[in-house]
């Protein structure tokens, strides 16, 4: 059987440290420049702040911190990528820079990749080589539970 278009679905990539990562272009709003977050009392570790949005107030994530990274290369200017995760809330993930779109076939996906030792395979919904190049592909929605999120949301709005 030949892929079809159809078939295919779009990731963006982006990197932290050595490692390239893509996630669902479905999911991604907007991409802007690491802009000053104002941060919140309490707030776990990873959440940067948040950052008013055309008047919506968004947690920031420093993605490095959520998987346990090692400091960002300070070369590096960092951006923001803010996604819309499944239960439609909106947040930033901070990332050191975005790559590129790629069109991914099904066919093309590794299932349960056990060659990435920086990040919970559990994140991950497999891995793709693109270009001779191996990027994780990662599931958002499951890079923070539920009650996490919720915790979240209740900073914010106190």
């Amino acid at each position: 059987m030949i892929a079809t278009h159809a078939d295919s679905h779009q990731y963006l990539s982006f990197g932290l440290q050595e490692e390239a990562y893509c996630i669902d272009i479905l999911m991604v709003q907007e991409i802007r420049a690491l802009e000053k977050v104002k941060p919140i009392p309490n707030a776990p570790k990873f959440v940067l702040g948040v950052i008013n949005l055309r008047g919506q107030v968004i947690p920031v994530v420093d993605l490095r911190k959520r998987f346990n990274l090692s400091k960002p290369d300070t070369s590096q200017k960092p951006v923001t990528i803010y996604i819309e995760l499944e239960n439609l809330q909106k947040i930033g993930i901070v990332v050191d820079y975005v790559s590129d779109v790629h069109e991914i076939y099904p066919s093309m996906i590794k299932k349960n990749p056990d060659i990435t030792n920086t990040v919970d395979t559990t994140y991950l919904d497999g891995i793709v080589t693109v270009d001779d190049a191996m990027i994780a592909i990662i599931n958002m929605n499951k890079v923070f539970e539920k009650k996490e999120l919720s915790d979240l949301s209740n900073l914010i709005s106190d």
